[in-house]
């Protein structure tokens, strides 16, 4: 509900319009040539052919990384959330590394994984924005009395929290199973809170990077040479 499939769509047609020549709706535009616009966004499922929603979405996702080149524009939006959260995530992980370290390509990656953001968020060519929102409280003694409110706004940084309870509220879940997913969420965040910890102490790069790195610094020193 904040805006980001909104803003995927909205850069591919800005894409598009620019190469066409036509009136772009911005301040100041910066014409890089795009060869092909590759997009994976929304969800569904083809019943009369036993295609799940993720397998397409894998299959989607398959003809971008066969396809895309150095000069695409590719837009994904919230890869691996048709499964369980660990093949989700490691997914999602794989394909984006893959975008930005093999082909090197222009990316717009949407993800509720937060795990992921932390992954990356000292890797040189990846930048993290979200889209802003703010609460009017009435109060704070409870999590009803807070309104979330949607700015519609690409703020820099990674997202600091989810918002779904208060998005659960807003679309009428009774208080009082929210209150118990509230609770549910704070057991869940206290039991891998290690992992948490060690997650918000990354400042350099994860050991997952590390011959990607070993191998973009030899290329530059033979380049050099």
């Amino acid at each position: 509900m904040g805006g980001k499939s909104t803003l995927l769509r909205a850069t591919c047609l800005a894409v598009i319009l620019a190469q066409l020549g036509s009136y772009v709706p911005c301040e100041m535009c910066v014409l890089s040539l795009v060869d092909i616009v590759f997009t994976r966004l929304g969800a569904t499922d083809r019943i009369m052919t036993g295609e799940s929603t993720f397998f397409i979405e894998c299959s989607e996702t398959a003809a971008v990384l066969q396809s895309a080149t150095q000069d695409s524009l590719v837009l994904l939006d919230e890869l691996g959330r048709g499964t369980s959260t660990f093949d989700g995530y490691a997914i999602a992980y794989a394909v984006f590394r893959h975008l930005i370290e093999k082909v090197n390509c222009r990316l717009l990656f949407a993800t509720h994984y937060h795990p992921l953001t932390k992954e990356f968020s000292s890797h040189p060519h990846v930048t993290l924005q979200h889209m802003a929102c703010t609460f009017k409280s009435k109060s704070q003694s409870s999590l009803e009395d807070q309104e979330l409110v949607f700015l519609y706004r690409l703020a820099p940084g990674a997202c600091p929290e989810s918002y779904g309870l208060q998005v659960a509220l807003m679309a009428g879940i009774p208080k009082q199973v929210v209150e118990a997913a509230l609770r549910a969420g704070g057991m869940m965040k206290q039991s891998i809170g290690d992992s948490f910890r060690s997650s918000e102490r990354r400042s350099e790069f994860s050991t997952l990077h590390e011959e990607w790195i070993e191998n973009t610094s030899n290329s530059v020193k033979d380049w050099r040479m």
